[in-house]
């Protein structure tokens, strides 16, 4: 079961966790906690495969989570991207849009990712962070309307 469940969502988890902290040893080792985690709990893992996927996003969100308050320190990554000196006006918008990104609410920052850099669907999204697909579409349009608003100041 946990080897089938590898195979289909730790490359997805990597990436999560590597966009969530832009940092490849760590996004790596969220993602072996992760599954460590599941291994030792397996039998307190849901039985739906969507479920068993959510509940490895909210482990490792928290263990993200834990790493910040363990470390306090912020992303780096959008920092370097945006003292760049780069050729074009793209690159500076993107490197605006991450470092609004970074600067969005914990909760809101987590269902940014899950959505937009996951692609996951709302109502999976909703389910990895425990909340109704309503709250949830709440906290994407609450965190659209915020980056609109950094994005263009």
């Amino acid at each position: 079961m946990i080897e089938a469940l590898y195979a289909e969502c730790a490359e997805r988890l990597y990436r999560f966790a590597y966009v969530r902290t832009r940092d490849a040893a760590l996004a790596e080792d969220v993602v072996s906690e992760a599954f460590l985690r599941a291994v030792r709990d397996v039998e307190r893992l849901p039985e739906s495969r969507a479920a068993q996927t959510a509940w490895l996003y909210k482990t490792a969100a928290n263990l993200i989570i834990d790493d910040y308050r363990r470390r306090k320190r912020r992303d780096e990554g959008a920092r370097q991207l945006a003292e760049l000196q780069p050729a074009g006006e793209d690159i500076r918008e993107r490197a605006d849009l991450w470092a609004a990104v970074d600067r969005l609410p914990e909760s809101q920052r987590t269902v940014v990712l899950l959505r937009y850099v996951q692609g996951m669907k709302v109502v999976d999204v909703a389910e990895a962070v425990g909340k109704s697909e309503g709250a949830t579409k709440q906290l994407l349009l609450r965190a659209l309307r915020t980056l609109r608003l950094k994005v263009d100041e």
